[in-house]
Formats: structure tokens, sequence, C-alpha cells
């Protein structure tokens, strides 16, 4: 399935349940992916995404069943696949932006009061790899 975001000029391309590859045009507009407008806020277990040609950042909206639920959840996402790609991951909460990049296999994030996550992964200055794979699982609380 192919989806197209106008607001955000997101081409998401959905190859199976809970997997998709995202990519952007490289103008310099926000990069912003919103799980609540895809087939992926219906994967309970896990999510996994193709950024191709990651540029700047990339601002993820992360949303799942228990937000609609208003249930709190975490995710757990795969540093180790981001280390070539991606130089910072940063956290919004409560319209901050905190800093949360680690050598750690993984990176845990709770939900926010919303029952959302919005994390952002600014790529590396130099684009070293076509692509970055970002996968997280997701637990409930």
């Amino acid at each position: 399935m192919l989806v197209t975001d106008e607001t955000h000029n997101a081409c998401l391309h959905i190859s199976e349940p809970g997997k998709a590859t995202v990519s952007f045009p490289n103008d310099g507009s926000p990069q912003v992916l919103k799980l609540a407008d895809t087939e992926l806020i219906k994967s309970s277990t896990s999510v996994e995404f193709f950024w191709s040609y990651p540029v700047d950042v990339l601002t993820l909206i992360i949303e799942t069943p228990f937000t609609e639920k208003r249930q709190p959840y975490a995710v757990s996402i795969d540093n180790e696949s981001l280390a070539p790609s991606i130089s910072n991951v940063y956290r919004m909460l409560e319209n901050q932006e905190i800093e949360v990049t680690t050598t750690d296999n993984k990176l845990i994030l709770d939900s926010d009061s919303n029952y959302q996550i919005v994390v952002k992964f600014r790529s590396t200055p130099d684009m070293n790899y076509y692509g970055v794979r970002i996968h997280y699982d997701i637990i409930p609380k």
C-alpha cells in the first residue's frame, strides 16, 4: 500500500503489516511521519521502516493501539541499526526537545500524557548510507 501525506510530503510504502519504507522530497521541508495516519498504527508488537535517503531531521510521531485505548506503553528502539546514519536522537516531551542519544543497544521511551511518543532523528552531516532502518518493539505497561 502506498500512502502519500501531502501535509508533510511523505511517501510511505507499506510492504507488509508493521513494515514500510518512507521517503521525503529533498527540498528542506519538514520531514514528519505521523503513524496515526497509516496502517502501521495497527501493529501492537513492533514496527520497522526504512527511511530512504536520510537528510536533516525526521520527526516520528508514534501512536499504537494503546494510544486509542488511552493506555500507557513504551517503545524499545533498536539503537544499533541507527548508528551509521543517525547522529542524534531527541525526544519531544511537554514542548521541550530532550536529547536521548545513547550508545546502548536499545533506547526505551515511555508514552507521554497524550499516549504518543514523539522522536526526532537527526541524520549524519554526510550521508554515508542511502537509508536507515528504524525498528522498535511496543511494550505494554
